[in-house]
């Protein structure tokens, strides 16, 4: 029996992440619209400085009791799951670890802020359609703010930009519906949509640009900093820096 459970344990440690084809025939509807979603070409946060000028942030979670170098920054911003099990050890070994975080202008260690008018949302999970919550994308659609820092699922570290197009819309009620082909359908049309204003904006510019698409300017930010990865969480990846 021991070796049974075992055996199984091993096999889920080192189970493989399905393929494009597996992808696909489990929600064929919502791979599709996450490919059409996933082409359009984005540019970063333009938009007005904050008045003291633009802010350097930091951004990391799941850390995990490991201890990562950060570069220098105005803001620290940690999005939960510090230690591991959350024993009294381990958060004094934490707090003596962030020591270096207190010589920052400021530092964020989790939280909310739902006020419409903010610069800095800081969950722990991430909204859904974007590996995570439907309540919390509703709220970004709402508050849209300039960065959203997050972590929870180590898989899905990097950054996105969001765009708060009809594409996005599209794209997020196809997720969130599971697929159905009428929601599939709205996602075509809006990328079509995309692909025709980047057509005509080649036109406009007498060719400027052939051969590549149409950047849309990003609202939102979303950043998935969670520092470790791996079937074990024995990879450690570096801080997420991000100017705003």
């Amino acid at each position: 029996m021991a070796g049974g459970r075992g055996g199984a344990l091993d096999a889920l440690l080192h189970r493989r992440p399905p393929g494009v084809w597996e992808q696909f025939v489990r929600e064929p509807c919502v791979f599709l619209a996450r490919k059409l979603y996933t082409w359009r070409k984005t540019t970063p946060i333009s938009g007005p400085p904050p008045p003291a000028g633009p802010v350097s942030v930091v951004c990391i979670s799941d850390t995990h009791n490991t201890q990562p170098a950060l570069p220098a920054d105005d803001i620290l911003v940690h999005a939960g799951d510090l230690t591991q099990s959350g024993s009294f050890a381990e958060l004094q070994a934490a707090a003596c670890a962030s020591t270096a975080a207190r010589a920052r202008r400021h530092s964020v260690w989790t939280g909310i802020d739902t006020d419409i008018d903010i610069d800095i949302l800081v969950t722990h999970a991430p909204p859904r359609a974007h590996l995570g919550c439907a309540h919390l994308l509703r709220l970004l659609w709402r508050v849209r703010p300039r960065l959203h820092v997050f972590g929870h699922v180590h898989a899905g570290a990097g950054t996105e930009g969001l765009c708060f197009d009809a594409l996005q819309a599209a794209y997020e009620r196809t997720v969130l519906a599971r697929g159905e082909v009428g929601n599939l359908v709205r996602t075509v049309v809006a990328a079509v949509a995309v692909a025709a204003a980047a057509v005509a904006a080649w036109w406009v510019f007498c060719g400027f640009g052939f051969g590549r698409r149409q950047a849309r300017e990003v609202t939102t930010l979303l950043v998935n900093a969670a520092m470790v990865g791996g079937l074990r969480d024995d990879e450690l990846r570096s801080a997420v820096r991000e100017v705003i």
